[in-house]
């Protein structure tokens, strides 16, 4: 949880404090001693005038002043990767939603179970589009992303990194990689591999089928390890 907790960048658009409030409980329940740092925001305009992107927002869609919709409209604006779930206890309102594109609608007098659910799905798509700077040998620091990766290989003193747009050669160690990636979804399946188990497909023996055919390889010693690894990946992508 601490991982999902610091990854996202969460703010609440309320003006009516206790419901502002609830919601802050909500997500701060979910994460229970690793919740995050959440701002939030009496007013539309208040938000506007922060110029400050979050990964989500829960936005009241009955502000008064600049409602719910018109302000999630000028901040999509700037921000048009941000995700923002508006929040109502007048379901019939979600029906303008299809002019800003809401990433969900949550009804309030339901609003623990949708607001945990956003927020997983949330940190699915944040996941895939992390990236991490890595030193190429002869290109210097680049950035690469992080769903891109098929698996790691310790390469002599380097490591190549096998992406789906090429192979990289860098400087970088196993446990530097390993910190990179940590809570994406990779396991160090021997001492020279580090996969990606999004892009796993089958294995055999010590053998383990990636996405795009190439193998890596899979100790024996941990053979029964891995697979309550992927499974349990399995389910958590599956399941949020």
């Amino acid at each position: 949880m601490q991982y999902e907790a610091e990854f996202l960048k969460i703010a609440v658009v309320d003006d009516e404090p206790l419901w502002q409030q609830k919601t802050v409980d909500v997500i701060e329940n979910k994460y229970g001693l690793d919740a995050p740092h959440i701002d939030r925001y009496s007013s539309g305009r208040e938000l506007l005038d922060r110029n400050t992107y979050y990964d989500i927002l829960f936005m009241d869609i009955e502000m008064e002043g600049l409602d719910g919709f018109e302000t999630a409209k000028r901040y999509q604006k700037q921000y048009e990767y941000a995700k923002i779930a508006m929040l109502t206890s007048h379901t019939e309102l979600s029906r303008r939603g299809y002019v800003v594109n809401a990433f969900r609608y949550i009804d309030k007098a339901c609003m623990e179970a949708e607001i945990t659910e956003a927020l997983s799905a949330v940190r699915k798509a944040k996941e895939k589009e992390r990236c991490i700077e890595v030193n190429i040998v002869g290109l210097g620091t680049m950035p690469i992303l992080i769903k891109d990766i098929i698996y790691v290989n310790m390469n002599r003193r380097n490591i190549l990194i096998h992406t789906r747009k090429g192979d990289f050669i860098s400087s970088c160690t196993m446990h530097e990689m390993e910190d990179l990636v940590k809570g994406c979804g990779f396991y160090r399946s021997h001492r020279s591999y580090l996969i990606n188990l999004d892009e796993t497909i089958n294995y055999e023996g010590m053998n383990i089928i990636m996405s795009d055919g190439t193998k890596a390889y899979l100790s024996k010693d941990k053979q029964s390890e891995f697979k309550e690894k992927l499974l349990a990946r399995k389910f958590e992508m599956a399941n949020g």
